[in-house]
């Protein structure tokens, strides 16, 4: 692992946020219509340096890869991570399950690959993992015998899937690995399933506490209205008055403005800038005339974050920007928006219909914001062999879709 590498680690590590904010420049770099959906899902496994896919076991013969203190991940179970990893990414952006060498080799930022910034993201959750194994030892946690025993029926599904143990370990091999080391592979994954459940499920010794949530709440969101006035199509209505849905793509059907539609629309928001301007009340301007269809059924408004993708990123901006009760007017691809800030209201996050479409779990936001916390005090006590990890490059490894 060269030294470019070794600074994108520290670098995601300590500032996922930033790098959050950098995964915007793969818009254009990378041509995919599914690019917001990778932002997020890149944005996820930053900030929450997990677990969904977990560690390698311990119990190696080959040469160490990585370890921390007596945890060691040895050169096989490195590769087969890497190759679970990569399939990951195939398949949750690309949305590909065959490999192409094209998309490694494409430009991130200057002098870094698509395929070395995502192999720090994995090399990093890989090092998270050898410290969750280690802290499971030092809580004294023990997995029961009901998971060892679901763990072995996971493997002899395997072999009964492919015919014999010597068939499963063929198809294992282009993984660099073979079915006992398949099996302490997926103990390891369950002992830090469990250390997660440990410190942050139900009954949880460090889960997320009321006052932390709602900490997390006022610090990171923002609540807006906006008065949409589109610039660039208008939506094709019924005899009701109200917008068509495609019934095909789920939609709603619209047609293309011309260019004296534009221009009266300019002169709209233009005339509402000033409305809003001489003291008239902005929620009953927004029911009346704006333009996005969401501002009539999220009656308080829109929660936002520095991640939303649901508004333009320009709105977004804007709104961080502003104060409470602040107006201000920016343009984007859609149209003009004439977008006011608001002050939170307390608990919103757990409103169901708000929770769904704009917080999601902030208890499990939190409680991956605090294990990353907590495994970032023992990062720099993980061991990387340079030499045993550069001999497993994301863009080479085999694409690991079935184990």
């Amino acid at each position: 692992m060269d030294n470019r590498i070794k600074m994108l680690y520290n670098v995601i590590y300590s500032y996922a946020s930033v790098i959050y904010a950098a995964l915007c420049l793969l818009k254009g770099m990378v041509n995919s219509v599914k690019t917001q959906r990778f932002i997020k899902f890149i944005a996820l496994l930053l900030s929450a340096a997990m677990l969904i896919l977990s560690a390698a076991g311990c119990g190696a013969t080959s040469a160490t890869a990585i370890s921390f203190g007596d945890i060691k991940i040895n050169a096989n179970e490195y590769c087969y991570w890497m190759s679970r990893y990569k399939a990951m990414f195939l398949y949750s952006y690309f949305g590909m399950t065959t490999d192409n060498d094209q998309i490694w080799t494409s430009e991130f930022a200057e002098g870094v690959t698509v395929g070395d910034f995502l192999e720090t993201v994995a090399l990093s959750n890989i090092m998270s993992n050898a410290i969750c194994l280690k802290l499971f030892d030092d809580y004294g946690l023990e997995l029961t015998t009901e998971q060892q025993n679901s763990i072995d029926d996971n493997i002899n599904t395997k072999i009964q899937a492919v015919g014999s143990k010597s068939a499963l370990n063929t198809q294992l091999s282009a993984y660099g690995v073979n079915v006992g080391m398949l099996r302490d592979i997926y103990e390891s994954e369950t002992k830090i399933s469990t250390l997660q459940d440990y410190l942050y499920g139900e009954n949880g010794t460090d889960k997320a506490t009321t006052e932390e949530i709602d900490a997390y709440y006022e610090d990171n969101y923002y609540r807006c209205k906006h008065i949409l006035i589109r610039t660039d199509v208008k939506y094709e209505l019924d005899e009701n008055g109200d917008p068509i849905v495609d019934e095909e793509s789920g939609s709603y059907k619209t047609i293309e403005l011309t260019e004296e539609e534009i221009e009266e629309q300019k002169a709209l928001a233009e005339e509402l800038e000033l409305r809003v301007a001489a003291g008239e009340d902005f929620d009953a301007l927004v029911v009346q005339y704006s333009e996005d269809t969401g501002m009539q059924h999220f009656a308080d408004g829109y929660y936002i974050n520095s991640a939303c993708t649901f508004l333009p990123s320009e709105v977004v901006s804007a709104v961080m920007s502003m104060k409470v009760d602040e107006v201000k007017t920016v343009e984007s691809d859609y149209g003009i928006h004439i977008i006011k800030r608001y002050e939170l209201i307390d608990d919103a996050y757990n409103d169901a219909e708000y929770a769904a479409y704009m917080f999601g779990d902030l208890e499990a936001t939190v409680n991956s914001i605090k294990l990353q916390e907590l495994l970032g005090q023992y990062t720099n006590l993980v061991v990387i062999n340079e030499e045993i990890v550069a001999d497993y490059p994301l863009a080479k490894c085999t694409p690991n879709f079935y184990y």
